[in-house]
């Protein structure tokens, strides 16, 4: 069975090639979301190994989000990987404790090799 992966991307584009990569060399199920009503809907209602979080969606506050989410899918077990193309939020997003913080663009191969380590490894 593969990891189940929650992508939050509110670029188009860019979330059909998370959709691509991830499904096609990486074996992964992914659902793919552009809204946090979206993201809050697949959440309440499925479990994920991973969720890919950008950090800088156009019209919503993905930071609010996380501080909701954050402990509730770290005790399911699920991996939280923090997209953005500005660095100095690090530390806020360390602050919520997530340990992944992955700066835009994405070398998709990176992504795909941390995600098989990560696969095998329970939160601790």
């Amino acid at each position: 069975m593969s990891a189940r992966i929650l992508v939050l991307e509110d670029n188009q584009e860019l979330l059909a090639l998370y959709q691509k990569m991830l499904s096609a060399l990486g074996g992964y199920d992914v659902e793919a979301v552009s809204t946090i009503y979206d993201a809050t809907r697949a959440l309440q209602t499925r479990h994920f190994d991973f969720f890919i979080c950008d950090l800088n969606l156009v019209q919503e506050n993905s930071f609010d989000f996380l501080r909701r989410w954050t402990s509730m899918l770290q005790h399911d077990g699920t991996h939280i990987l923090v997209v953005s193309a500005e660095s100095q939020y690090m530390p806020m997003v360390q602050e919520l404790g997530i340990e992944f913080f992955l700066v835009k663009p994405i070398d998709m191969q990176a992504l795909l090799d941390l995600l098989g380590r990560l696969k095998h490894q329970p939160l601790s």
